[in-house]
């Protein structure tokens, strides 16, 4: 099983909206967030599912993930919110059926995952800044603390490396 984990791109100010779930993605975070797109398609990167957060600005970048990832469907869960522990978006992982998935959502939640699924604890083993990618592989099915991190993507990196 190969894990994609990508945090949304820069979404419009808090001060702008009521409630924070509503906060768009802003031009720059679409841009960076194509770029990562790019990027995994380059690699060439198949999920069955993109798992995302109901929040506007990761549903947002779900669906630029999609368009340029062969389509992929596209499928909210509460658990891919702050609201919730990383070792629900563990059992979430788990409960997919898949050889393939992406994850989009929030920090710290994602960065807690990141930890867990590599190292089996939530330590501050690696930061995914907004619009940040990873790839973590599990060689005999998903499994906690049994995931490589494969490889961590800046959106710098993206930008460079993903950018038409």
């Amino acid at each position: 099983m190969k894990l994609y984990i990508i945090r949304h791109g820069a979404a419009a100010p808090k001060e702008d909206y009521d409630r924070d779930a509503d906060r768009p993605l802003t031009a720059e975070g679409r841009t960076r967030i194509e770029n990562v797109a790019n990027l995994l398609a380059r690699l060439g990167a198949r999920p069955s599912t993109i798992l995302t957060s109901p929040f506007v600005r990761a549903v947002e970048t779900a669906q630029i993930l999609s368009n340029a990832l062969a389509g992929a469907p596209v499928a909210e869960s509460e658990r891919l919110t702050n609201d919730y522990a990383a070792a629900d978006v563990l059992d979430l992982v788990a409960e997919t059926d898949s050889g393939e998935i992406a994850l989009v959502g929030h920090a710290p939640q994602l960065d807690e995952v990141l930890a867990r699924m590599t190292v089996g604890e939530e330590i501050e083993a690696a930061h995914l800044g907004k619009a940040g990618c990873a790839c973590v592989e599990f060689e005999q099915g998903f499994g906690r603390a049994e995931g490589v991190l494969q490889w961590l993507v800046s959106r710098e990196i993206a930008a460079i490396c993903g950018a038409d």
